[in-house]
């Protein structure tokens, strides 16, 4: 038998990179929110970080994330089966996307705790429409490696979101080079940057086979 990344052609390597980084980056921006969480909400409600009203707002806006994390996997879910596994995917993306940037820009406790409610949104459904676009485009030989290796990348953007973390707060510490913005800023704002894979895969990635059989089998 042939090797099973041998199975796969272009477009199955396209799909895998897509799905991967997808997955990747969204779990890229929760890191940051688990670092960042009290950084931002002691700047926001004007508090020490080491306050216990931060300590509490930061489980309040864990809450509510993974509230939004749970509607999120429902409603995009549904789409998914719906509207198409790519468009589904690709939405989720922009909706994680733009709302951990927005966090960067919060102005208050509420707004943030708004931002999360939506980013979890498309955090849940992100991992659900792309591992069901990766398993339904892969052939039946490489599908478990390449789910495998979807978590694999999702730990390496973990290690990179921490990596870059302790970088900015070497930065911080050492010079003046956030002195004006905040790192929690910054480094929420860089969430913004998974909307570019969005554009860039929209226009290339196709319904799965298995999904358009599924519709035509029900028209």
């Amino acid at each position: 038998m042939a090797p099973w990344y041998k199975t796969m052609h272009r477009y199955h390597w396209f799909v895998f990179v897509a799905c991967s980084l997808g997955w990747g980056l969204d779990c890229f921006d929760q890191q940051i929110f688990n670092l960042m969480r009290n950084p931002a909400l002691a700047a926001l409600l004007h508090l020490d970080a080491t306050h216990p009203d931060v300590i509490k707002f930061g489980g309040y806006a864990t809450s509510i994330m993974l509230l939004g994390w749970g509607f999120g996997g429902i409603l995009f879910g549904v789409m998914g089966d719906k509207f198409g596994r790519t468009r589904t995917m690709i939405s989720t993306i922009f909706v994680y996307a733009v709302f951990t940037g927005l966090c960067g820009l919060a102005t208050s406790w509420w707004d943030f705790f708004i931002y999360r409610f939506l980013c979890g949104m498309g955090v849940g459904g992100q991992f659900a429409a792309g591992v069901t676009l990766l398993s339904e485009t892969m052939p039946n030989e490489a599908r478990p490696k390449t789910l495998g290796l979807l978590q694999v990348v999702a730990a390496f953007c973990n290690l990179l979101a921490a990596s870059l973390a302790m970088f900015c707060g070497f930065l911080e510490t050492n010079t003046n080079l956030f002195h004006s913005f905040p790192v929690w800023r910054v480094l929420f704002i860089i969430g913004f940057a998974p909307a570019l894979l969005a554009f860039i895969i929209m226009r290339h990635l196709e319904e799965p086979k298995a999904w358009k059989e599924a519709i035509a089998s029900k028209t």
